[in-house]
């Protein structure tokens, strides 16, 4: 017969510093956001949480695991890699595969400083795919667009990933500083060194740039990889 995740007990090592990591990977989240994404009450999250010490289940574990993509181990007991793909167990599949730094953002927050928000999950890609495109990945963040941004092009509920390093202006998608904010535009570049600015590839040009004003363009990188749900 077997036995109900429920049932089965949290192990007793690591319990201790266990309300520390639960704090740690809920970051900046609301307590409300993070308890309704895992499934279970926001006052049954909190009793989790220091200074209390109640003991979650391992499906409850298990739950906050996967959400944040972190090692059950890890989180669990404070063994190991926080990450699963940096564990021992998965250095094979960490030698094919570069996992991305993913962030919850609107278009505007859209940023190439170092601190770009809370990494929310890590998306993971071929090295040799990263290496064929000519892309480094620590050049490379992904952007999980919210909803209600801008329409064309980009949409709420879009995966978008940017390389900061390519700032070359070219034909092609880029996220740039225009007009003092951030967005997302394909651009066109003219025979006489002037740029359309397109919403999308397939709409007709929102604003002409003559070459003076695009050499004046604010390039922060350009889009190179595009997730869209389709339903």
């Amino acid at each position: 017969m077997s036995k109900n995740l429920d049932d089965v007990s949290f192990p007793e090592e690591g319990f201790d510093s266990f309300p520390e990591r639960l704090k740690e990977i809920i970051g900046t989240a609301t307590l409300k956001d993070f308890a309704a994404a895992v499934g279970i009450s926001e006052g049954g999250l909190r009793k989790y949480l220091p200074p209390a010490r109640s003991v979650p289940s391992f499906d409850k574990v298990s739950r906050f695991a996967r959400y944040r993509g972190v090692s059950l181990e890890w989180l669990s007991t404070g063994e190991g890699e926080k990450y699963a793909l940096e564990s021992n167990s998965s250095q094979e599949l960490g030698k094919e595969f570069a996992l991305i730094d993913g962030y919850h953002s609107t278009i505007d927050q859209i940023s190439d400083d170092e601190y770009a928000g809370e990494v929310r999950r890590r998306l993971a890609f071929r090295k040799k795919w990263l290496s064929w495109r000519g892309f480094n990945p620590d050049n490379l963040k992904v952007f999980f667009v919210k909803s209600a941004v801008e329409g064309g092009l980009i949409n709420g509920g879009d995966t978008v990933m940017i390389d900061f390093a390519d700032r070359v202006l070219s034909d092609g998608a880029f996220a740039l500083k225009l007009k003092g904010a951030t967005v997302i535009r394909w651009l066109v570049v003219k025979v006489d060194g002037g740029v359309d600015v397109h919403a999308d590839m397939n709409q007709a040009s929102i604003e002409s740039l003559s070459e003076t004003e695009a050499d004046k363009l604010n390039l922060l990188g350009r889009v190179v990889w595009l997730g869209k749900d389709l339903s």
